[in-house]
């Protein structure tokens, strides 16, 4: 023992968990004989959920102003993509 008696327990500044869910729809459209349409539409973060970083350099322990307080967000808003890919 060292004489310090006031340790922290195992990760005790624990945040939310991550989670994005993301999907994908896609169709193809025969042209002729050998062309092919094919529109795609993507979906990235489907729920719109965000997630705050408890971890971030503005959230210290050392600054009261701060501490405690979300700087930023691990995930990004929801975000849509749509391609159209001519085959031939």
């Amino acid at each position: 023992m060292d004489g310090r008696t006031n340790h922290a327990g195992r990760n005790p500044l624990r945040g939310d968990g991550y989670f994005s869910l993301d999907a994908g729809l896609a169709k193809s459209f025969p042209l002729t004989e050998s062309v092919n349409l094919r529109l795609r539409w993507d979906v990235f973060n489907v729920t719109n959920s965000v997630r705050f970083n408890s971890l971030s350099m503005s959230n210290r322990i050392d600054n009261p102003n701060t501490f405690g307080v979300y700087g930023s967000t691990l995930t990004d808003k929801r975000v849509m993509q749509i391609a159209l890919r001519l085959e031939f």
